[in-house]
């Protein structure tokens, strides 16, 4: 009853404003939004965001939700996210959770180029999987998972329409590590003397989150940028407002944003 009421009390709303503009309670307050500038708005259980993170190597932008332990030791796993890739972008990594040359177990990270996307998982040295010759999509979105099933011992990557499974990986047990979750680039100790960042991107980013299952290839399919709050299984999952990002999951992980990241309507 309570989502109905919600939708409802949106949509009386939205013809008071003669159908121009949409106020709606969301995680960070009540936000007033150009209807022309949403996709879709997902009530009930999922969070949905209308804004994004535009991170730029030049700048060695930053988002650090710092160290998130436990998240791939003794179980399945899933990391999902929906990005766009700038016209001739930077590569770098735009996901990493960890410390350059600080490697620790259960560190993992991702990057995308105009031609390939490459994931790293770290046990006890980096697992490797790319995929290459990957067909630029119009309008320059990739939906990117990248997985591990326990019982399987498989990693896969999938992007957009095409995936990739490495066997025999053993399970990661991240229980100690302390390395930080940054978007943008990679965390770099201040005595290595690489500035904020290393192997910084430009990376424009919608949605991520981490889940301790596997998403069926039908969740795959079916993600738009939006995830069920509601998941037992969830771990990480992002918010976007149009002054930073924060973590909605139950664990409510809040960030300290680095340099100059852009976070804006959606185009």
């Amino acid at each position: 009853m309570k989502n109905i009421v919600l939708a409802f009390w949106v949509v009386m709303c939205a013809a008071s404003l003669g159908a121009q503009t949409m106020r709606v309670h969301t995680g960070n307050g009540l936000q007033e939004f150009n209807l022309s500038d949403i996709d879709s708005i997902t009530f009930g259980q999922t969070a949905a965001t209308a804004y994004v993170a535009e991170f730029a190597a030049q700048n060695e932008d930053y988002v650090d939700f710092g160290p998130v332990p436990g998240f791939t030791h003794n179980t399945s796993w899933t990391v999902i996210e929906k990005v766009q890739l700038p016209p001739a972008a930077t590569p770098g990594w735009h996901m990493f959770r960890g410390s350059a040359w600080q490697d620790k177990e259960g560190d993992i990270a991702i990057s995308a180029d105009s031609t390939h996307v490459q994931a790293w998982l770290y046990l006890t040295g980096w697992v490797y999987l790319t995929i290459g010759n990957i067909p630029r999509p119009v309008d320059n979105r990739y939906v990117i998972c990248l997985q591990y099933d326990l019982a399987a011992q498989e990693a896969r990557l999938f992007v957009n329409d095409t995936s990739l499974t490495i066997p025999a990986i053993l399970p990661a047990n991240d229980s100690a590590n302390t390395n930080p979750l940054y978007f943008g680039g990679q965390h770099v100790d201040s005595s290595y003397h690489e500035g904020d960042l290393y192997s910084e991107t430009d990376i424009i980013i919608e949605h991520h989150a981490w889940l301790q299952r596997c998403l069926t290839p039908t969740e795959i399919a079916n993600y738009n940028g939006t995830i069920n709050l509601a998941d037992p299984k969830l771990f990480f999952a992002t918010s976007i407002s149009a002054t930073g990002m924060t973590d909605v999951s139950p664990a409510g992980r809040t960030a300290s944003i680095g340099n100059t990241p852009v976070f804006r309507l959606k185009e």
